[in-house]
């Protein structure tokens, strides 16, 4: 699991990347807002 973000002081959005090594796949879930309540929601409701 990582998260990519933007520029500093002017992006607010980043993208949540959870890679499953199993089967290689790569999932990626766009946040509003780089925070740990917007990886839980996102990671969860996957």
């Amino acid at each position: 699991m990582d998260c990519v973000v933007g520029r500093q002081g002017v992006d607010k959005q980043a993208i949540l990347t959870i890679l499953f090594r199993r089967t290689n796949f790569q999932l990626m879930l766009l946040l509003e807002e780089k925070t740990s309540k917007n990886v839980v929601t996102a990671s969860a409701a996957r």
